[in-house]
């Protein structure tokens, strides 16, 4: 609760590097606690507590002070707590693995409001500047001075046949020196029994009182059944209470938030505007001034640069302007020679700078000059040291480039003497911010620009684009239908969209306008044309019969096609001879619907077949269905109005399926399945007692490191299998692996045994 409430505080027993302090872990608290308890009885009686009053206590109390004013009382008090105490001395000692280390971390959690000063070998050894007994020395200081404190020790045997001569002189000589009845308790913690202490060390720390040491002993039956209780408790789980392993934990579905758009940079103002380019411009001048000293020094020694590689003079026409094309007249049938020019100009988008190509040599220059420079240095081109030496740079390559000697060494020359300049210029880190800051608004300006002139041409783009295809559009827009009406044709007897009918069978497949579906497994499927790229509504009649097949009538067929635009074309045959054919979708409601023989439709849709009046086919419900003539008007006008529907076997049988009642669809609802229900959990409670009973009979005489061994091993084997529900087999696994653990220790006993070292 003290490190959750005051988070920054750190113990007395925490502030030094190897203090160790904390508290017995739960899962040792069975097997050490009852020790532990002991230990802290015994150091109450070898240092006993000094109960001190705060000032808020004392302020509650009333004042029962003599006529001495309490002097006496108070003196007499600490004459008792001085005169109980002597030479505090305390030993723990035990058999290895005996939990030594845990007991002296709690030991040291106990004493947390007392000073405890570490004398092991890593603090005395630990700073290689100081000698050990320096060290010594140094932490008995502290000792004296911050009581009462504890001298702690750990593997004391070990500690005291490490030292040398000298420092344990040290050290014991600073021990004896401390007055017997002061509060500083030396406690050593070792792995040794009693039988194998060295007599030495006793003599020379312990040997004031048998009350000054501890000896450890073996956990006992009850102490073992505690610890392994909580064993057992894992075994009786069921594999809901175990935590989920993370790749079968289902992830979080986090809200996905909207992106949220930076704001947009806020518009100066004009007023800013200008008083930003006022600024500007006084930037400039001031670099101006800052460079025109290395300018007039580069125009008066280095006069050779005044000119540039390719004279002006050969290459000015370049820059002019091109006449706009003349008519000129052939009085000739000799073709002219075409000039060949041997300098050719274009621009570098990546330096942004203009650049001329020598075709005899195939060399390229920026062909720049000093004069070239100093216009753009007094004209505000440079918004940055560094561009001006850029410009120097251009100069040095184009004297590389050329080949010349003289040149080519003056132009390196020029180029040292003017970056030292521009260095030194650049030590004013506030004028090179500055500097940096204008330079990149001029290339935003320059950005934007561009991207405006990038916009216009697009948006011209566009226009032109549109106009062109309302100028084609209008040059090849279809005749208007005399009839003007839609789809119908006109005087020519060619449709409104430029198509013409087809004629015959073969042109009416060839054209795109029917689908024919062959039938398969005694089944015959419905006619339904492609989706029609034409917006009109067709009819017209033709000697093909749909069905070729069967002993149904070869009269003549008339085919009635209607589409609405952008749907399907819908085929409805019927039988022109006489008329008792009609266009009947799968549907369902039964409601004024009727059969040529007037058998009851009812039993036939249970069926999922129609029955012809002869018997001679059977159709699916989503097969067309003969009916009277007199219904073939109202179903043309519904094949006109609405697209055919297409379904497959699946959803045919769905749909015939359907339950009808009352001329009312009706269809049965669909419920999710339920979730499946856990398996019944199988616990054997004579099987798990029995091992509880067999785990405490079998760790007899077991050190503590021991039985943690056994535990890790068990628990171990209760995690692999925490997803079985026959607890009982859990149960034997963790028996398995106790029996393996068991068979190891004792082994490694006997061969310790056999070899005089257990």
């Amino acid at each position: 609760m003290t490190s959750l409430t005051f988070p920054d505080m750190i113990p007395s027993s925490e502030r030094s590097s190897s203090s160790g302090a904390s508290p017995l872990p739960r899962h040792i608290q069975p097997l050490l606690s009852a020790q532990l308890d002991l230990i802290k009885d015994a150091l109450k009686s070898i240092l006993p507590e000094r109960k001190r009053l705060t000032v808020f206590e004392e302020a509650l109390l009333e004042d029962d002070a003599g006529a001495d004013g309490g002097f006496e009382r108070e003196r007499m008090m600490q004459d008792f707590e001085n005169a109980r105490v002597f030479r505090p001395r305390l030993l723990i000692h035990g058999p290895a693995g005996m939990g030594q280390h845990y007991i002296a971390a709690a030991i040291l959690h106990h004493f947390e409001k007392v000073h405890v000063q570490s004398f092991d070998l890593a603090t005395l050894m630990g700073d290689a500047t100081k000698s050990i007994e320096a060290a010594i020395v140094q932490s008995f200081v502290e000792v004296k001075r911050r009581k009462p404190s504890v001298i702690f020790i750990p593997e004391i045997d070990v500690w005291y046949s490490s030292l040398s001569d000298q420092a344990l002189a040290t050290f014991k000589g600073l021990l004896q020196s401390i007055p017997a009845n002061e509060p500083i308790l030396l406690l050593g913690v070792t792995e040794t029994p009693d039988t194998g202490l060295d007599s030495q060390m006793l003599r020379d720390f312990f040997t004031y009182s048998r009350k000054d040491r501890f000896d450890l002993s073996k956990p006992d039956k009850e102490q073992r059944s505690l610890y392994f209780d909580g064993v057992i408790s894992h075994i009786r789980k069921s594999p809901t209470d175990f935590p989920p392993d993370a790749a079968n934990r289902k992830k979080r579905v986090l809200e996905e938030l909207e992106r949220v758009v930076p704001p947009p940079p806020r518009e100066l103002t004009k007023e800013e505007i200008k008083a930003q380019e006022q600024k500007d411009r006084q930037i400039k001048n001031w670099l101006k001034l800052r460079l025109n000293p290395m300018m007039e020094a580069i125009k008066q020694k280095y006069r050779r640069f005044k000119k540039p590689v390719i004279e002006y003079d050969l290459i000015k026409h370049l820059f002019d302007p091109q006449p706009p094309p003349e008519v000129e007249i052939v009085v000739s049938d000799i073709p002219i020679q075409p000039v060949h020019e041997r300098f050719r100009i274009y621009f570098d988008d990546a330096d942004e700078q203009h650049r001329i190509q020598d075709t005899h040599t195939d060399k390229t220059y920026y062909n720049l000059d000093i004069d070239v420079i100093e216009e753009r240095l007094s004209n505000g081109f440079y918004c940055t040291p560094k561009q001006f030496l850029k410009d120097l740079e251009r100069i040095r390559y184009d004297a590389d480039i050329s080949g010349d000697k003289e040149r080519k060494l003056k132009a390196n020359e020029m180029l040292t003497n003017a970056e030292v300049f521009v260095a030194d210029v650049e030590m004013d880190a506030g004028f090179l911010a500055l500097c940096e800051d204008m330079h990149r608004r001029q290339e935003k300006k320059k950005a934007d620009r561009r991207a405006k002139q990038a916009r216009k041409a697009k948006a011209s783009e566009e226009a032109h684009q549109v106009a062109t295809r309302l100028a084609l559009s209008a040059n090849d827009s279809p005749p208007k239908s005399k009839t003007g009406s839609r789809g119908s044709p006109d005087g020519n007897g060619s449709f409104s969209n430029g198509v013409n009918p087809p004629q015959t069978q073969t042109e009416f497949h060839q054209s795109g306008l029917i689908e024919h579906e062959s039938q398969s497994s005694g089944h015959a499927t419905g006619f339904q044309t492609p989706h029609s790229h034409a917006d009109s509504h067709l009819r017209m009649e033709s000697p093909w019969t749909p069905f070729q097949s069967g002993p149904m009538s070869r009269a003549p067929t008339q085919l009635t096609m209607s589409s609405a635009p952008g749907a399907s074309v819908g085929v409805t045959a019927f039988n022109a001879s006489n008329g008792a054919v009609i266009a009947n979708y799968a549907s369902t409601t039964t409601s004024g619907q009727r059969t040529s023989d007037g058998t009851n439709f009812n039993s036939q849709q249970r069926s999922g077949t129609h029955s012809h009046s002869n018997g001679d086919s059977q159709l699916p419900d989503t097969q067309i269905v003969p009916s009277s003539g007199s219904d073939i008007q109202s179903s043309q006008s519904i094949l006109g109005s609405q697209s055919t529907p297409r379904f497959s076997g699946s959803q045919a049988g769905s749909l015939s399926q359907t339950h009808q009642s009352g001329g009312t669809a009706y269809t049965a609802p669909l419920f999710g399945l339920p979730a499946p229900k856990p398996p019944k959990l199988i616990i054997g409670e004579a099987h798990i007692s029995n091992i509880h009973h067999r785990l405490c009979d079998g760790t007899s005489g077991y050190s503590v490191e021991q039985l943690e061994q056994v535990n890790a091993a068990m628990m171990d084997a209760i995690w692999k299998a925490r997803t079985l529900w026959n607890r009982n087999e859990v149960a034997t696994k963790a028996l398995e692996a106790f029996e393996d653990v068991d068979e190891n220790i004792r082994e490694l006993q006997r061969m310790l045994t056999a070899s005089g070292s257990f």
